[in-house]
């Protein structure tokens, strides 16, 4: 805060700039600016030429347009800045001499000027936001997903409204929540509702999305929006949907081959996940697996004796589907047979 001056030839005090504050919120995209000035006493002789903006940043054209007096206090004045063109800061100097600016009462000229002043943060672009992110397994069959968005700077008014689920296939799907992970950052949890297909979340453009950025400039989103990746939804449960012959029938070979298929890709197949029914055959077994996704070959050794041997999958197998689904309609025993004769 500056102090009072002396005029070393009359012993009068002479008026000084106390302070240069902003009068409105900052950041801004307003295309006016007040600032509030502070002498040191009641002056006069205050105009627009008295004062220049420093811009810095991208900002150009900024100029004053107008000085208005409180109506209470001669010592205060409001400057308006016109904030030109571009994104930047904006400050207000009051120039140090040619000012015309007088204390009101003795004439003593402003002594000196004031370069110390607040600024504006001037922003007139738009947020813009990233791509979605998928930040859950998919394909899944989790009760919940969720999905992060990021902006390019920092945001405000994100909430449920300003976002919609595009989905098919599934049925009673819902945005549970937003939460924010920073200021440019939110994340999105949607409840997976039930049945098999796919959720893609939609971020709406403006003015029906509430978004803006901490300047009030609305959302940056093309119409009809932003819309995410896909989350494909499987929460049926595969079944075995055949077990077929792959060798010749009847057959005296010492081993033969099964075909078992699934309605989609599965995992964790191995030996274990298999059974025989004999007739007449003894020492029979599952001795390899080949395959992958939905289709296997089962290798079975004949063993001894007349009779037939089919393949089949025990209520303990523990084949599931890429989601986790585990196998049902167990235990399978439909499948073809070989007749076995030596």
């Amino acid at each position: 805060v500056a102090a009072y001056s002396m005029d070393g030839a009359t012993g009068s005090t002479v008026p000084l700039v106390y302070s240069v504050t902003r009068a409105g919120p900052s950041p801004t995209n307003n295309t006016i600016v007040n600032f509030t000035v502070q002498f040191s006493e009641a002056v006069t002789g205050v105009n627009s030429t008295d004062f220049t903006p420093v811009m810095t940043g991208a900002v150009a054209g900024a100029n004053v347009t107008g000085v208005t007096p409180d109506s209470l206090d001669a010592s205060l004045y409001t400057v308006h800045v016109n904030t030109g063109t571009g994104d930047g800061n904006i400050k207000l100097d009051v120039n140090s001499s040619n000012t015309g600016i007088v204390d009101t009462n003795e004439n003593q000229p402003l002594n000196g000027g004031f370069t110390t002043g607040e600024s504006y943060i001037i922003d007139k672009t738009p947020p813009t936001p990233n791509p979605f992110t998928l930040t859950s397994p998919n394909p899944t069959n989790a009760t919940n997903v969720n999905f992060t968005i990021d902006f390019n700077e920092s945001v405000t008014g994100v909430d449920i409204n300003d976002f919609d689920l595009v989905d098919m296939g599934v049925s009673g799907a819902s945005i549970t929540s937003v939460t924010p992970v920073n200021s440019k950052s939110y994340s999105i949890s949607i409840n997976t509702g039930s049945g098999d297909g796919t959720i893609n979340l939609l971020l709406w453009p403006s003015p029906i999305s509430s978004i803006t950025d901490l300047a009030s400039n609305p959302l940056n989103v093309p119409i009809p929006g932003l819309l995410s990746g896909q989350y494909t939804i499987d929460k049926v449960a595969p079944s075995t949907s055949s077990s077929s012959l792959a060798s010749s029938n009847p057959t005296s070979s010492s081993t033969v081959d099964f075909t078992v298929t699934f309605p989609e890709p599965v995992s964790g197949v191995d030996v274990n996940d298999f059974a025989l029914t004999t007739t007449g055959v003894f020492g029979a077994v599952v001795n390899g697996i080949s395959g992958s996704g939905s289709e296997y070959t089962i290798t079975v050794d004949t063993g001894y004796g007349n009779g037939t041997i089919r393949l089949d999958v025990p209520v303990d197998a523990s084949i599931s589907d890429l989601t986790g689904n585990q196998l049902t309609g167990l235990p399978y025993t439909s499948g073809e047979s070989y007749t076995v004769t030596i």
